[in-house]
C-alpha cells in the first residue's frame, strides 16, 4: 500500500518539477520523499512496538529482555503524560518519600 502511494506521490513530484521554475519542483519532490519517509518510520515503529507488546504477552521474551521492554514501554508511557498528571504523580511520590523517611 506504501508503495502506491509512494509511485502516486513520485509521479506528481516529477510533474510538478517539470513545471515550476529554477528547480523549486526539486525541492519539493525532496520534501514529499523526506514526509514519505518519516511517516513509514513512524508507522515501523508502531507495528515493532505492537510486535513487542504481543511477545511480552505471551511470555516469549526472556528475562532482562523484558524487564528492559517493561522499563522502556513505562518511559513511553511517561513522556505522553500531561503537565497535570506529572504533578500529581510528583506529589504521590513526595508522599511515599516523606512516608518513608519518616518510618526509618
Amino acid at each position: 500500500m506504501n508503495a502506491i502511494y509512494l509511485i502516486g506521490l513520485a509521479l506528481i513530484g516529477i510533474l510538478i518539477a517539470a513545471f515550476t521554475p529554477w528547480g523549486l519542483g526539486l525541492f519539493i519532490v525532496l520534501g514529499v520523499i523526506f514526509a514519505v519517509t518519516i511517516a513509514n518510520y513512524r508507522r515501523t515503529r508502531e507495528l515493532h512496538a505492537g510486535m513487542e507488546e504481543i511477545r511480552r504477552h505471551l511470555g516469549l521474551m526472556e528475562q532482562d529482555e523484558a524487564r528492559s521492554y517493561d522499563l522502556e514501554r513505562e518511559v513511553r508511557r511517561a513522556d505522553g503524560l500531561d503537565e497535570q498528571e506529572r504533578a500529581q504523580i510528583d506529589r504521590l511520590t513526595e508522599e511515599e518519600l516523606q512516608r518513608d523517611a519518616g518510618t526509618k
